[in-house]
């Protein structure tokens, strides 16, 4: 979370409009859906590298 506001508000989820994803550098207001895929695509690394270590 940050101290600066995103000009963009989700009506229900006023976090979003503070919160920061590192990754990118961009608030949850602004990530596009490339955004989202290059998230998911890391999000899955790490799910797998997690699974992998518990063997």
């Amino acid at each position: 979370m940050v101290d600066q506001v995103s000009n963009i508000v989700n009506p229900g989820y006023p976090l979003n409009s503070i919160t920061k994803l590192k990754i990118i550098d961009k608030y949850i207001t602004d990530v596009t859906d490339e955004d989202q895929k290059m998230i998911k695509e890391n999000e899955d690394d790490v799910v797998d590298f997690i699974v992998n270590s518990l063997n």
